[in-house]
């Protein structure tokens, strides 16, 4: 049973990388830009509530949003 486990991990792997393999790298799906899915960005809009922000000590100083205290 020790065995059982690592075994079927590898078997997913195997088959995950080879799904990959045959959808992404070998041309089963077609991938196009378009503006359908486009990111809209509102510098006013913050998108995580106030009670789910960051509150820690360090600044990150690169951040796509302004960033202030609530």
């Amino acid at each position: 049973m020790q065995r059982l486990a690592p075994r079927i991990a590898e078997l997913r792997d195997e088959a995950s990388h080879g799904a990959f393999q045959q959808l992404v790298l070998e041309g089963g799906w077609e991938i196009e830009a378009s503006a359908t899915h486009s990111f809209k960005f509102d510098p006013l809009v913050y998108p995580v509530s106030g009670n789910k922000r960051y509150q820690g000590k360090f600044r990150f100083a690169k951040h796509y949003y302004p960033c202030r205290r609530v």
